[in-house]
C-alpha cells in the first residue's frame, strides 16, 4: 500500500512482518521508516488523511474487528479512536472525500451493506446507510474531482451447495450518504 501522509509518500508492506518505507524526497532511495512497528499485523490500511495514516478492523477470530487508530509517521505514535460501531468486516473499500473518511461494504457474516462515514474533525463515526454495491468484497475505489468511483470485486454465492465467487464487471460513480449510485459503464 502506498500513502501519502503530508506530502511523504510511505510504502507499507505485508506478510509475516510488516514494514513501512518512507521515500526520501531528495535522494530518490527508500528507507524503512522507524514507524513500522505502529501498525499492527492483521489491521487494514483504510486512509491517509492530513499528517496520519488511519487502520484498524482486523477480520477474523483472533483480532478485535472494531479496533481504530491513528499513526502519526512524523512523530512515531499512534493513537486510539472511536470504536468502529458497524459490523466487523474485511475486504472492505475505503477513501477520503473532503474532510470525512469512508468505509464501504465489504465481507461480513450477516446480510449487511454498510456504509460508514468517519468524521476528522469530531473523531465520531455515523451509519449512512446501505451500499449501493451491496455485500461486496475487494471492490476497487478512486476519487477524481471530489467524485467517488466504485464497481469491481466479488460476491459469494452458493450453487449446488458450493459456495463461489462471482466476480463483477459493474461501475459506478458515488455520491456519499446516497443509497444509490449513477452506472457506468462495465469493466471490459
Amino acid at each position: 500500500i502506498v500513502m501519502n501522509v503530508n506530502n511523504s509518500v510511505y510504502l507499507l508492506t505485508a506478510g509475516e512482518y510488516e514494514r513501512c518505507y518512507k521515500l526520501d524526497n531528495n535522494t530518490k532511495q527508500w528507507y524503512q521508516a522507524p514507524t513500522f512497528g505502529l501498525f499492527l499485523a492483521g489491521y487494514q490500511y483504510l486512509f491517509s488523511y492530513g499528517e496520519k495514516i488511519y487502520s484498524g478492523l482486523a477480520p477474523g477470530f483472533d483480532f478485535n474487528g472494531h479496533y481504530f487508530f491513528s499513526i502519526n509517521p512524523e512523530n512515531d505514535s499512534r493513537q486510539e479512536l472511536a470504536t468502529f460501531p458497524g459490523l466487523a468486516t474485511s475486504n472492505q473499500v475505503s477513501f477520503v472525500l473532503g474532510d470525512k473518511g469512508y468505509v464501504i461494504s465489504g465481507h461480513t457474516n450477516f446480510n449487511s451493506a454498510q456504509i460508514w462515514e468517519y468524521n476528522f474533525a469530531t473523531d465520531e463515526w455515523t451509519n449512512k446507510g446501505n451500499s449501493p454495491l451491496g455485500k461486496r468484497n475487494e471492490a476497487c475505489v478512486f476519487v477524481a474531482n471530489n467524485k467517488v468511483y466504485m464497481g469491481l470485486g466479488y460476491v459469494l454465492i452458493t450453487l449446488n451447495g458450493q459456495t463461489i465467487k462471482q466476480y463483477k464487471k459493474d461501475w459506478i460513480e458515488y455520491i456519499p450518504g446516497s443509497a444509490y449510485g449513477i452506472a457506468k459503464a462495465d469493466f471490459p
